[in-house]
């Protein structure tokens, strides 16, 4: 089930995107560079020689130049010319970028969807920066909001280059991911609780989710067993740690964890009326105390 986002959630995401931009630009920089493919769900494009990826996942493709330029493509099914349209004609500002159109939006028509990118020019950390912004969209869903921007002294260098990944978008097959980026992005700093009181003891299981990709768990046991006349007592904890994601198995999102002894756990993950129900249990949202 698709959707028309938003101008505000556009800005809401681009505000996410420029921050990745931060990120690729004050990362270190190592001279290897090649031709890469940033492949997502849906599409394809070809990113040409003499650019380092700095981020490649399920949500972001992004490649810096040296000191120059860098390139944001942000995984997004179900973008609409209309939203990306919004979002160029209102510009984009925060403490430290500045974006605004400098030139129509021009629509580009490839096999199996349309570009929809502009010019814009603005101010990166006080330097005249620019480029072209705008998004991809598929005939089936399938959505790209795309920004590649230089330095403005370098940008005559990088245009052609630009452009050229820009017509190199191909549109493939749409994986029904239902809500796993959304869940993905919901979990993320997020702690969830389960506690299971039977008669024999009490289970409790608290998780913690980083929004670095790291996890924290818990499990905490109580034990107790009568007989004649005298009570037992018994208590236990276990920790582990390791990385996870929530991933879409045959359309249906699945939280996974890869624990750092190299085990691995899959449980569904799903709402049932504003309520976490994880592997068919009710998990309650705790403060998460371990990611800081």
């Amino acid at each position: 089930m698709m959707k028309m986002m938003s101008s505000v959630m556009f800005c809401t995401k681009i505000t996410v995107a420029a921050f990745v931009v931060l990120i690729a630009l004050a990362a270190p920089w190592h001279a290897r560079a090649e031709t890469d493919v940033c492949e997502g769900n849906g599409y394809r494009l070809q990113i040409g020689d003499g650019f380092q990826v700095q981020r490649k996942d399920a949500e972001f493709c992004t490649y810096r130049s040296g000191d120059d330029a860098v390139i944001v493509l942000m995984d997004w099914p179900g973008l609409s010319r209309e939203t990306i349209e919004a979002f160029i004609d209102d510009g984009y500002r925060t403490g430290k970028i500045t974006l605004t159109k400098h030139g129509e939006l021009r629509q580009i028509s490839t096999a199996g969807g349309t570009s929809y990118v502009a010019k814009v020019a603005g101010i990166f950390r006080s330097q005249p920066i620019e480029g072209v912004a705008g998004g991809f969209v598929g005939e089936n869903g399938q959505g790209v909001a795309v920004l590649i921007s230089s330095v403005a002294d370098k940008w005559a260098e990088f245009e052609k280059q630009a452009n050229a990944i820009i017509k190199s978008i191909e549109f493939t097959d749409l994986e029904p991911r239902v809500d796993a980026l959304e869940w993905r992005r919901m979990l993320s700093g997020a702690g969830l609780s389960y506690r299971e009181i039977s008669e024999s003891g009490d289970v409790r299981k608290d998780y913690f989710f980083c929004s670095d990709g790291r996890f924290h768990s818990s499990t905490k046991r109580s034990e107790h067993a009568g007989g004649d006349g005298a009570t037992m007592f018994g208590f236990s904890t276990s920790r582990n740690s390791g990385d996870w994601d929530v991933k879409a198995v045959q359309g249906r999102p699945q939280i996974v964890l890869y624990y750092s002894n190299g085990r691995e756990s899959r449980a569904g993950i799903e709402d049932r009326d504003g309520q976490t129900w994880i592997d068919g249990k009710r998990y309650n949202v705790i403060e998460n105390s371990r990611c800081r």
